[in-house]
């Protein structure tokens, strides 16, 4: 099934995973902003954060992931843990723009 497919029948949970295989695969931008748009769909929080726990071992500091967890956690209700996890983060990459709000 292609993404556009999914999309088209509304079946959320597999474009999600095509979707976690090309943030793997390629990373781009637009991968994971497809991805955050996807996950507010498919009602999987804690497979999500699962996920970026896992991805974030196999390439730490990939800031497009951390941004996603920390929005995981704020989206869930942990808000300490998401205002920590984004404080480490901007201390980390102070110039990001994305972060530098």
């Amino acid at each position: 099934m292609t993404i556009e497919a999914g999309l088209q029948g509304k079946d959320y949970s597999a474009v999600l995973g095509a979707v976690k295989f090309l943030c793997e695969r390629e990373g781009s931008p637009d991968s994971w902003a497809l991805l955050a748009t996807v996950a507010r769909k498919v009602d999987s929080a804690a497979n999500l954060r699962t996920w970026l726990k896992r991805y974030l071992k196999r390439k730490p500091g990939e800031r497009f992931a951390e941004m996603m967890l920390g929005v995981n956690y704020f989206q869930t209700g942990f808000y300490p843990l998401a205002i920590q996890h984004f404080w480490a983060l901007y201390k980390s990459n102070p110039g990001d723009p994305l972060l530098n709000l």
